[in-house]
């Protein structure tokens, strides 16, 4: 949803993204599905008017795809989206593209774009991503906060323009994990992590306050989420600031119920 909460965006949520992510798309006829087989004109990321209920499609695969070749990636599948991100300032658009070959995802990339679907750029390419998950916008509107493979291996938060310079790794001692986000004030970062990742104890999972000028962290409080086994069925805490900066919500199920949470958090 755009910050002014005039529209929202979104891939297709059926299609090749319902079967990549079940889960994240939605349920429909199979058959619906199998026959739906729209070109590079016909699908890309689409807008929601949310006061008419009128959608359009604001950027198509036919624009996306020749940037991704001249990226250096390999385009032989179908492809499809997954997630679209609107910076708070409503100028720019993060998107990803994926294609769907031989009926797995593959290739997952980072497309960016100017808030009317102009000026696209490939910041995180598939080669790069390799590793890599769940990028987030920064407040000043031009910089992503992404988990990403450093030059050792391992997983580290990286930062970076909108159009992929400037990449560099934040608080460098501190693993990557979950889904980052930073404090209006662009040094905190508040985020979480699957129950296999290193930071986790026992499959349960922090909710990590990071100073990335410091390079320091401190764990808010350690969270039951289901375990690693459920599949599409998992509980990710996936913690999210609230507008004012002042709290912060996430999942949980301590009690082995699904629940949300806030917490308030002044930083």
């Amino acid at each position: 949803m755009a910050p002014d909460e005039r529209f929202a965006l979104s891939p297709t949520l059926y299609g090749p993204m319902n079967r990549a992510y079940p889960g994240y798309g939605v349920s429909v006829d199979p058959a619906l599905e199998e026959a739906w087989s729209p070109g590079l004109e016909d699908d890309g990321i689409w807008k929601v008017d949310l006061e008419t209920g009128r959608s359009e499609l604001l950027l198509s695969f036919a624009e996306i795809v020749p940037e991704l070749e001249r990226a250096g990636e390999l385009v032989d599948g179908t492809p499809f989206g997954f997630h679209v991100k609107i910076n708070t300032l409503q100028t720019r658009i993060m998107y990803y593209a994926q294609m769907m070959v031989d009926g797995r995802p593959r290739k997952p990339a980072m497309v960016t774009c100017d808030i009317d679907g102009a000026n696209i750029r490939v910041p995180v390419t598939s080669a790069r991503w390799a590793g890599g998950h769940h990028p987030n916008w920064h407040p000043d509107g031009e910089r992503i906060i992404m988990n990403l493979l450093d030059h050792e291996g391992t997983l580290r938060f990286h930062q970076f323009r909108y159009d992929g310079s400037e990449m560099q790794v934040l608080a460098p001692r501190l693993l990557g994990s979950g889904h980052p986000s930073f404090h209006h004030d662009g040094r905190c970062i508040v985020t979480d992590a699957y129950p296999h990742e290193p930071v986790c104890i026992n499959e349960r999972v922090p909710i990590r306050l990071i100073d990335a000028m410091n390079g320091t962290e401190e764990v808010i409080c350690w969270m039951w989420t289901l375990g690693s086994k459920l599949g599409v069925l998992r509980l990710d805490p996936h913690p999210v600031w609230s507008r004012d900066f002042t709290q912060v919500c996430f999942n949980g199920a301590p009690n082995g119920n699904r629940q949300l949470f806030v917490a308030d958090l002044l930083v």
